[in-house]
Order: structure tokens, then sequence, then C-alpha cells
């Protein structure tokens, strides 16, 4: 993989470096990523702010509408990185292409696993954990390796057998990854937009209201500025996480079954077959 002019060894590597080299790759393909943000996001937070300013929504609800429609540009992200790794364009249009191709698997995958998590981890929790870790690479084995029914089901058993564990740090690795891009974010774009514009974000409230904890979290639930304001923030982070998570899936493929072996007998088949 070649990223900046410096070639990427597929090699195994932890979550904190999955995470550098996900920043890398979202600064170095940032048009076509913020593109992909906001033709998903764009729509979704006018409606949000119609939907919070008549009182129909607050901030609980917005996110969960948030993360119920992730998958689209998850996909959408690993159509795209997928072909990356073996020196592809990161490219908007043949990314497109390739989820609606699979957007019917996908859907139906995606709409299973977010109903069984929901409903065996409100009931039971470690279930729906095990649901989670399970199906954890649905875009990736839908989109890149293009398998459905019985054998996508053998795959996503043969990436996460015996790695549960494994899998839970690192998704904790990746949310605490996430928090420690969101939070600096967000007040940057609070505290920017107070001051430039003097917009009535969070940061407009003074502490010395003795009801300064009661207006925060008013605002923070049901202002349709504020609630955007955290939903912009999630969506321009989320590329980051998702990327992360994938080059994960890359992790486990590589100690589990020595893709670098893969590529390079990929790359020596493209040299002879353009062989003379």
């Amino acid at each position: 993989m070649r990223l900046d002019a410096v070639n990427v060894p597929i090699a195994a590597r932890g979550v904190i470096e999955n995470s550098d080299l996900a920043l890398a790759l979202y600064r170095r393909h940032a048009r076509v990523i913020l593109t992909e943000v906001a033709l998903v996001a764009g729509p979704q937070l006018a409606l949000i702010w119609w939907g919070v300013a008549s009182g129909a929504l607050n901030l609980v609800a917005s996110l969960l509408i948030s993360v119920a429609t992730t998958p689209l540009l998850s996909a959408w992200l690993i159509a795209g990185a997928g072909p990356f790794v073996f020196g592809e364009e990161f490219e908007l249009g043949r990314s497109l292409r390739l989820v609606l191709r699979h957007a019917r698997t996908l859907c139906a995958v995606y709409l299973l696993k977010r109903l069984l998590v929901a409903l065996l981890g409100s009931c039971f929790v470690l279930p729906g954990f095990f649901i989670a870790a399970r199906w954890s690479y649905v875009a990736e084995v839908a989109v890149l390796e293009r398998l459905r029914g019985a054998e996508a089901n053998r795959r996503h058993e043969s990436l996460s057998k015996a790695m549960y564990g494994e899998l839970f740090l690192q998704g904790l690795g990746v949310v605490a990854f996430g928090v420690a891009l969101m939070a600096p974010l967000y007040l940057l774009f609070d505290v920017g937009l107070h001051l430039l514009f003097d917009l009535p974000t969070l940061s407009a409230l003074s502490f010395r209201d003795p009801l300064w904890w009661e207006a925060m979290w008013h605002k923070l639930g049901h202002d349709p500025l504020v609630v955007c304001l955290v939903l912009a923030t999630f969506w321009l982070v989320f590329p980051a996480l998702r990327l992360c998570w994938f080059l994960c899936y890359l992790d486990s493929r590589i100690r589990g079954e020595g893709w670098d072996l893969e590529l390079d007998f990929r790359r020596e088949a493209l040299r002879l077959g353009g062989a003379p």
C-alpha cells in the first residue's frame, strides 16, 4: 500500500498503529471521503435540525438515527479503501457502484445484525456482544470478499473464531480513539462558532449561572444547533474510526491467514500477466 509517496508494508498492527494509519488514509483521501460524508449525512442533518426544532426529536433519537445509517457510509468507505490496498485509486464513483452492486446483501445482513444486537444486548448483554463480534466485518465480507449466504456466514465465523476477546479489546480501542477525536473537535467547533459568529452554542452559557448544569443538558438535548453540531462532529470522525476497523480486519487476516503471502502472490500474478 502506497501512502503519501511512502510504501506502507502490509503487516500485523495493533489498534494504535491502525489508528495512526487510518488518519493518514483520511488525510490522503480527504476530498473523496468528505464528499461521501456530505452526501450521506447532509440530508440527514437537515431533517434532524427540523425534527429537533419542531420538538419531534432530541439528541438521543438523533444519535440513534445517525448510527442506524452508518452502514451506508461504512460500505462506501470500505469499497474505496479495499482496492486502494492493492494500489488502485480511492474513487468516489467506482466505490459507489460496488456498494450498489451488493446493496441487497448489505441491507439484509446489517438489518439482521442491528436487530439481534439491540434485542439480545438489551436483554442479556453478553449474547449481543457475541453477535456483534461474529459479524464484525459485514462490509468487508460482502463488498471485498463478495461472499453471500452460507459462504458469508462461514467466513464471519472463521474471522471471529476464538477471537471474541481480542475483537472486544479492539472495539474498545476504536471507541477510545473516537472519543479522543470527537471531544477536542467538538470543543473547537463550539467555541469557534460562538467567538466568531456569536452563535448560542454550549460555550455561550455562563458558568456563574446557578442553573448552568440544567441549561447545558437542555441545550444538548433539545437545541437544534447543538444537536446538529454534535452529529456533524460524529460524522466527521466516523470515517477515521471505520478505516481503523478496516485495518483491524486486515490485521486479523494477516495474523490468521498470512494475507501478506496472498498479496505477494497477487502482485506476482499481475507482473507475470503483463510480461511479454
